[in-house]
């Protein structure tokens, strides 16, 4: 069984979160940061330039970076 870490409570009761899932969010949240600086590195900036980049709306690409 996996270690788990309770986080705050809910309406419904506390939330667990495993180290694999945290290990998987922080994961997420470093290639985020990698594809960010690689775009802005390019001059890619704006949210029209960002969504071509990644082949997305401009809206969707720059949602899945913030």
């Amino acid at each position: 069984m996996e270690a788990a870490l309770w986080l705050g409570s809910m309406r419904e009761g506390k939330v667990r979160v495993t180290q694999t899932q945290r290990a998987d969010r922080l994961q997420a949240i470093r290639l985020k940061m990698a594809i960010g600086r690689r775009l802005d590195e390019q001059g890619v900036t704006s949210p029209a330039a960002i969504g071509a980049a990644l082949n997305l709306p401009a809206a969707e690409a720059v949602g899945l970076l913030s």
